[in-house]
């Protein structure tokens, strides 16, 4: 028998997909918050108690007493809501319901694009989402209660039918419109999708061409004009504020260099052999766009590797749609063997990683019990911490997401003054909790992937004179009201 990379890269796949799938099982009730996934369940909580989403942050929200609440609301309420309305009324139930929502939509969708692509083509779209499913990088994301996976899960549904069908219908075109107004990061896929559309049909009639992009655009316009009305005109500044970090090259080369192997090339790879295997353009050109708009999202602060899990759905299901090759080929035989290293690759790097992170979270899970057998609080009183995560588990709400808040105050968007009063007030906080870089100096210029808490700098001086230094735990430092 002769040895066939494509079925060994199918097996080492499988043994990956398998670490992947045990750390999302793992996760599922003991990771502890992620800050975005803090954020979103905190929007979740504030809609199940009937409290305003929308809160202008000049004003504050003051339902659970002083300080008040401060926020940008994170991309849209669609998500929030939907965890409200699926969710226990608990912190915690919101968290987990929200993790296996997501955990069933990543592997769910990668299910949808294996069965939807073509049977000559299947051993290697079940390979790709194997390793993506065993991909550290990605499954870490897939494990959390954040707004990427349905978004992500909407634009794949519409671009598996969308390829299917040689063009855009009402369905897909509905699916491609809404996910931008779950999480409006994702964007590749559908610009890519209507474009394609648009070039594939320019001569044929109006209602083939013209009528799945009426849908779509009906249906993004309800969307927009039923969030103008829930967030009464807010909505667009609050995602602007809330997302709308600032961009740099230095940012850029630190995101992506490093996983360029896995987060850029296998995509680059299958969309080239696509469209070698004349691939459809409907197929080819949204891997096209969703990676250049990855590619370029790793420049701001604040992008992550959940932005590939969108390009990654788009090389799989344009690797679905290629014609099959009949005998097999250089290109099949090379696409083979490179699936065949990345599938080692994958495997020896992730499953440390995963084991690592693990670890990791259970020694931070181990500091927030210390931290709240220490900074014991009284009724009506809170701790405020650079970490809004700390915030969530010891307050039961967030006070201040100062990570990018400090964005924020440097453009002059976020009140700095009200922020100042809450934490100088005496009954405004309790204790004060930050990560050891606090006692260095902050730098006179923040540029390039320095990034500088308001805390050690704006307020520096207000947090010295109303709190005192009381030890460190676990390497966060704890200051108590003087």
């Amino acid at each position: 028998m002769r040895f066939d990379p494509r079925r060994a890269a199918l097996v080492v796949a499988a043994l990956a997909a398998a670490g992947g799938v045990l750390f999302l099982a793992h996760g599922w009730l003991t990771r502890p918050f992620g800050r975005v996934e803090a954020e979103l369940v905190f929007q979740a909580s504030r809609l199940q108690r009937g409290l305003p989403l929308y809160v202008d942050p000049a004003q504050g929200a003051w339902e659970m007493g002083p300080p008040p609440s401060r926020y940008y609301v994170l991309y849209t309420p669609l998500w929030p809501w939907l965890l409200a309305k699926l969710s226990p009324p608990t912190l915690v139930g919101i968290r987990t319901v929200g993790r296996a929502v997501n955990g069933l939509l990543f592997l769910g969708t990668l299910g949808a694009v294996v069965r939807g692509s073509r049977p000559g083509n299947r051993v290697t779209v079940t390979t790709g989402a194997l390793l993506a499913v065993g991909l550290a990088m990605l499954v870490r994301e897939a494990g959390t209660a954040d707004a990427d996976l349905a978004a992500v899960a909407l634009s794949t549904l519409g671009l598996v039918r969308l390829s299917r069908r040689r063009g855009l219908d009402g369905l897909s075109a509905a699916l491609l419109a809404a996910a931008p107004f779950v999480k409006p990061s994702v964007l590749g896929t559908p610009v890519g999708a209507v474009v394609a559309h648009v070039v594939t049909h320019w001569k044929s009639g109006p209602r083939r061409l013209v009528g799945p992009l009426a849908v779509g655009g009906l249906v993004a316009a309800a969307l927009a004009g039923m969030l103008h009305v829930w967030s009464g005109g807010a909505w667009l500044t609050h995602i602007v504020r809330a997302t709308g970090q600032t961009l740099s090259f230095d940012r850029w080369l630190q995101e992506l260099g490093p996983r360029f192997v896995f987060l850029g090339l296998p995509h680059v790879v299958a969309g080239v052999y696509a469209v070698r295997r004349r691939a459809p353009l409907v197929a080819t050109l949204p891997l096209a766009t969703s990676v250049a708009w990855s590619v370029f999202s790793m420049a701001k602060h604040g992008s992550g590797t959940q932005y590939w899990l969108e390009p990654t759905m788009a090389a799989l299901v344009a690797l679905g749609a290629c014609e099959p090759a009949t005998v097999p080929s250089r290109a099949s035989l090379g696409l083979a063997w490179g699936g065949l290293a990345l599938a080692f690759a994958v495997g020896g790097t992730s499953l440390p990683q995963l084991v690592a992170a693990a670890r990791e979270e259970r020694r931070w899970n181990g500091v927030v019990e210390s931290l709240r057998a220490h900074c014991t609080l009284r009724p009506g009183e809170v701790l405020v911490s650079s970490d809004s995560t700390l915030e969530l588990e010891l307050d039961g709400r967030i006070v201040v997401p100062s990570w990018q808040t400090s964005y924020l105050v440097r453009k002059g968007e976020f009140p700095l003054d009200a922020w100042r009063r809450d934490l100088a007030r005496p009954d405004g906080a309790r204790w004060f909790v930050h990560s050891e870089d606090y006692l260095e100096p902050p730098p006179d210029r923040i540029e390039g992937t320095t990034e500088v808490s308001a805390y050690r700098k704006e307020l520096r001086d207000v947090i010295e004179a109303s709190f005192a230094y009381d030890g460190e735990i676990g390497g966060m430092l704890v200051y108590v009201r003087r």
